[in-house]
């Protein structure tokens, strides 16, 4: 009996620990068809798909589609930046254009911030296009909420040692020993 309830909250531990801080991440991408670095951004965007399950990707082909240039335009307009080119990828208040490593590393980064921490991104004729909030922190160093991120490992560490604790003390029988 014992060990099923210790099971059982370790299963409950796990399956918390990985639903603790997993918020839908939008990411829009705007591309045009037949540009290289587009083509480049997709691939690294499929990868990031498939490693990140809460990651809607919306795609806009801007090149032969003027309705998804004009909205490239008003998100940039929303966001108070200018086009620089594209790819663009726009997530949360962020906006990232072009595509090497290094841009492959801090959207990655802004991905993992935006999944403990709400990223909501004003695009044009959505419910939240009056709510554009700058946000200056970095996604590769994301400070303000790394308290968050530790208290959660530390709940989970204090679980699993009162787990081990629980296991270990179990009683055991003990033997009477003969006086003489």
């Amino acid at each position: 009996m014992t060990k099923k309830i210790l099971l059982f909250l370790l299963i409950a531990v796990i399956s918390l620990s990985t639903v603790i801080a997993q918020n839908p991440v939008n990411l829009y991408f705007f591309y045009g068809q037949g540009c290289p670095h587009c083509a480049k951004m997709e691939i690294f965007l499929e990868d990031m798909q498939e490693a990140y399950p809460t990651l809607n990707i919306m795609r806009y082909e801007v090149y032969f589609n003027p309705e998804n240039s004009l909205l490239l335009q008003q998100s940039c307009g929303a966001l108070n930046a200018d086009i620089e080119g594209i790819p663009t990828s726009i997530i949360g208040e962020k906006i990232y254009t072009g595509f090497s490593d290094s841009i492959a590393e801090i959207v990655e980064a802004r991905i993992n911030y935006c999944l403990e921490n709400p990223c909501e991104t004003a695009m044009p004729g959505s419910s939240n296009e009056s709510q554009c909030i700058i946000d200056d922190s970095d996604p590769i160093n994301p400070q303000v909420n790394q308290t968050h991120s530790i208290i959660g490992w530390a709940f989970i560490a204090l679980v699993l040692f009162l787990i081990i604790y629980i296991i270990t003390k179990r009683k055991k029988p003990k033997h009477k020993t003969k006086r003489k």
